[in-house]
């Protein structure tokens, strides 16, 4: 018997009104090569569900630690080499004081989630949107993804950071409506220091998407002292207007939100902190694409 083909994910989120056109379901698969400094998901970075620790929730009574296999301390986090992330004690846990990130689900898991959730999609001109994470990451789900989906009907966009083998997912590229693509720095060695890997693939697989017919939207990630000096932002606009006719950009101002996730998750030590941009800041950044043309992509 073939194994049915399963992929770890962290979130279907319904009524999604920011990730493409109409109402539409997000999913968010775990995995991710990047390790971008100012990542609001770092949860997002193992392909395999992460344990979490609410110590909010905590009232020390053990039971945690007794239903553990390996005989581990769940809630010492940030030092569990050799958890499985089994479950055991998240169950054994009266207060839900530990979680497990992600959950592996079938392509069938996802087919039912769009079925049900279809009658939005119409009355709004929605579908589904495969974010992350990294979605092309799980191209060996996708291959059985895309196409039941497309084969009823639902719309496909994509979130993606660009950090993939674009000769995996080629062939299911022309699927999807619209795809989203970040631009973090244009600089190679920045990009490199700032998320662990260089923007060359990312910057290759922006314009092979763009050969291939499908809409592009550019999103910058604005982060103060990172990459919102003039000279970054004139070469991603530079970028985008030689090589992306009629791509639309995106800036999406850094926020902290995500912070406290790092000590849930015992990743404290790899918490940055930054500042999030005013919002005149916003607007001058996107002068910079608006004066060459570029479109602005509004919701």
């Amino acid at each position: 018997m073939v194994k049915e083909e399963t992929a770890v994910i962290l979130q279907m989120q319904n009524y999604s009104i920011h990730d493409g056109d109409g109402v539409r379901t997000t999913v968010f698969f775990a995995g991710c090569r990047l390790r971008c400094q100012w990542c609001a998901n770092p949860e997002s970075w193992t392909d395999k569900p992460k344990l979490a620790f609410h110590k909010s929730r905590c009232v020390e009574c053990g039971l945690c630690q007794l239903g553990c296999d390996r005989n581990l301390q769940p809630t010492n986090i940030s030092s569990l080499s050799g958890c499985d992330a089994c479950g055991n004690c998240v169950d054994s846990c009266p207060h839900d004081a530990l979680s497990l990130t992600g959950t592996e689900c079938s392509v069938e898991d996802v087919v039912q989630r769009a079925t049900e959730q279809s009658v939005f999609y119409r009355f709004s001109g929605g579908g589904v949107t495969l974010s992350g994470g990294e979605p092309f990451l799980q191209h060996r789900f996708l291959n059985h993804l895309v196409p039941s989906l497309t084969r009823i009907g639902i719309s496909l966009w994509a979130e993606t950071c660009g950090y993939f083998d674009m000769e995996k997912v080629r062939h299911l590229i022309s699927d999807f409506e619209h795809i989203f693509i970040d631009i973090k720095h244009m600089d190679p060695a920045h990009h490199h220091r700032l998320t662990g890997r260089n923007n060359r693939r990312i910057l290759r697989n922006i314009i092979e998407i763009h050969k291939l017919g499908i809409p592009v939207t550019v999103r910058v990630p604005l982060i103060p002292g990172v990459n919102d000096d003039e000279v970054n932002l004139r070469d991603t606009a530079l970028f985008m207007a030689n090589n992306l006719a009629g791509a639309e950009i995106e800036i999406l101002p850094y926020h902290s939100l995500g912070e406290g996730k790092y000590t849930t998750l015992g990743m404290k030590d790899q918490c940055h902190t930054f500042t999030p941009p005013l919002q005149d800041s916003v607007e001058r950044s996107y002068r910079y694409f608006t004066d060459l043309g570029i479109h602005r992509r509004t919701d």
